[in-house]
């Protein structure tokens, strides 16, 4: 399967991260999230029923940021067969996870996860992917 990854513009990462207010009133671009309070917006998201398309990426991209706060990663933009969006690449490698669609199935699925434990096993996904030689480095 074929993917372009290009750099995300630096307008799109900070929309993405402005939309963590929507899950803290008091939140700002600038504020991190604890995990404790990403979790308890997942969790009320899930106990709600209903997907709001705002939370979900905001959602999402509070999840990648937790992705991000593990190593070298950074938002880029992943075209493919399937289509594009945002997705999370470590620094120089052509390896991607797409944290507002991970987070956005979960939930469609009325899945209860630990976010905590699926940030650990996606970077350690990645870290082995990378080193047993299955990513190569990323040209863009």
């Amino acid at each position: 399967m074929a993917f372009a990854i290009t750099p995300l513009p630096v307008g799109q990462v900070h929309a993405l991260r402005a939309s963590f207010a929507r899950l803290r009133q008091s939140a700002a671009e600038t504020d991190f999230l604890s995990v404790e309070d990403i979790q308890s917006a997942y969790d009320a998201q899930l106990a709600s029923g209903y997907l709001d398309e705002q939370n979900l990426l905001a959602l999402g991209a509070a999840f990648g940021e937790m992705i991000c706060a593990q190593g070298d990663f950074e938002w880029v933009h992943v075209s493919d067969e399937y289509g594009s969006g945002p997705a999370l690449a470590p620094v120089g490698f052509d390896v991607v996870c797409s944290p507002i669609e991970m987070v956005e199935k979960r939930l469609e699925d009325g899945e209860a996860v630990s976010l905590a434990e699926l940030c650990a096993d996606t970077v350690a996904t990645i870290q082995r992917i990378i080193e047993a030689g299955e990513a190569g480095p990323r040209s863009s």
